[in-house]
């Protein structure tokens, strides 16, 4: 069993660490089982405000004197601040469409672009911009917005969590590619 997360916004990244947004920017979340050690999980994502997370666990299955290591995956389901063992996790993972969001600060939205759609990412304060083949999740903060770019399109640029500063008028990339949930 694990024990639960803090719930809200988080980025996983390929190698399956997953971070939560806080105020000022992404912590790692360190998932701990019932006796608080350290697990690494091999799945995580949201529907609506339910976390799925899924684990690997290698473990002896042979009769004394001859082991049997074998690998068995759980998974949990955490809803409202409790985490709970499930049988399977659903088949499916939600969509990843284009992110559309709009704030005093932001707007990210979908435009239709040569022989397709891109996301295009405005700085209102500063008046900068991005754009980017596909943006799926955002997440402001105070300082800034968070983004996570699942194709950039742009020879150079690769695919990854990017930051996007108020009072700047360009982003950076800050992490790897992943998923924003």
């Amino acid at each position: 069993m694990l024990k639960p997360i803090k719930a809200g916004t988080y980025f996983v990244n390929q190698n399956k660490k997953v971070f939560i947004f806080t105020d000022h920017e992404p912590e790692e979340i360190i998932f701990k089982d019932k006796n608080n050690e350290p697990v690494q999980i091999s799945d995580f994502f949201k529907i609506g405000e339910d976390v799925y997370i899924s684990r690997i666990v290698s473990e002896d299955m042979g009769d004394e004197g001859k082991p049997d290591i074998q690998d068995s995956t759980y998974h949990y389901k955490q809803s409202k601040g409790k985490i709970i063992d499930i049988s399977e996790k659903p088949q499916e993972k939600p969509i990843q469409n284009y992110s559309s969001y709009t704030s005093d600060n932001w707007i990210v939205k979908k435009t239709a672009f040569e022989d397709g759609f891109v996301s295009d990412i405005k700085n209102q304060f500063f008046k900068g911009g991005a754009r980017f083949r596909h943006v799926f999740g955002c997440f402001e903060i105070e300082t800034g917005l968070f983004f996570n770019v699942l194709e950039s399109g742009k020879p150079g640029l690769q695919e990854g969590l990017y930051f996007f500063p108020v009072e700047r008028t360009s982003c950076s990339r800050v992490q790897e590619k992943g998923e924003i949930w």
